[in-house]
């Protein structure tokens, strides 16, 4: 596969994410906090 299609697919990709929740990207560089596998508690 060639890099320009790599380039293609994410575009769309990205814009598909977008389209369903405009704010994936936001939520998703917040992380997850799974507090039950922090040691000590």
């Amino acid at each position: 596969m060639s890099m320009d299609k790599i380039f293609k697919n994410n575009k769309e990709w990205i814009s598909k994410q977008l389209e369903l929740d405009e704010k994936y990207f936001e939520n998703l560089s917040k992380g997850k906090e799974d507090s039950g596998t922090r040691l000590g508690i």
